[in-house]
């Protein structure tokens, strides 16, 4: 679980987001941007098609707005997996594609 790196005078963010990870599909390592609105516990992490939690990005209390994460693919096979970031009651998903 990596600690995520806050974009330092960052605007207010008016919703919490979870962008697209970066490239998609991906080879090796991959970059997760998202922001929460509010401060709080969040959760971001990654399932398998079959719904299994097979790795944690982000974990614990956040302070609000932006923030960035990279992940090595390295340890998961090839095939489609989902983006998952829960907070403040919300679950944002997004797809991501791993290829070797």
């Amino acid at each position: 679980v990596q600690r995520p790196v806050a974009a330092a005078d960052a605007p207010a963010v008016v919703a919490t987001f979870l962008s697209p990870a970066a490239p998609n599909p991906a080879r090796s390592a991959i970059r997760v941007r998202y922001a929460l609105q509010r401060g709080g516990e969040a959760t971001l992490y990654v399932v398998d098609v079959l719904g299994r939690h097979v790795a944690v990005l982000a974990r614990g209390a956040q302070t609000p707005g932006d923030a960035e994460v990279r992940f090595d693919t390295h340890g998961l096979p090839p095939g489609r997996y989902t983006l998952v970031l829960e907070h403040d009651g919300e679950r944002l998903t997004q797809p991501l594609t791993i290829v070797r």
